[in-house]
């Protein structure tokens, strides 16, 4: 029987070792910033800022939190409901708290 594809990947992963830059394959630690994901995340890494401990998120998720942070940090006002849905519930609870903490200090 052949094993699911992100298996497949993920024990060649355990072979070699995930991207330079990347900590962990996603099946060790998964990516935090969405319930769901399509395709499923092949690598994370820990989102570096003192708001978050021990927050894994994959490359995608990265962006996203990284823009919606610029976004909201910049301009709050300017995120209508239809802007922020495209950051999903998990990237907007991880952005706010990051700027919200940041001002707070």
């Amino acid at each position: 029987m052949t094993k699911p594809r992100g298996e497949l990947v993920d024990a060649l992963l355990a072979e070699i070792g995930p991207p330079n830059g990347w900590q962990v394959r996603a099946s060790v630690h998964p990516c935090q910033g969405t319930k769901f994901h399509s395709p499923v995340p092949l690598t994370t890494k820990q989102f570096d800022d003192p708001a978050l401990t021990d927050v894994w998120l994959c490359p995608t998720c990265t962006s996203k939190l990284e823009i919606f942070i610029h976004i909201y940090d910049t301009d709050p006002v300017s995120l209508t409901w239809d802007v922020m849905r495209e950051f999903g519930n998990q990237i907007r609870i991880l952005g706010q708290k990051i700027v919200l903490q940041k001002k707070a200090s």
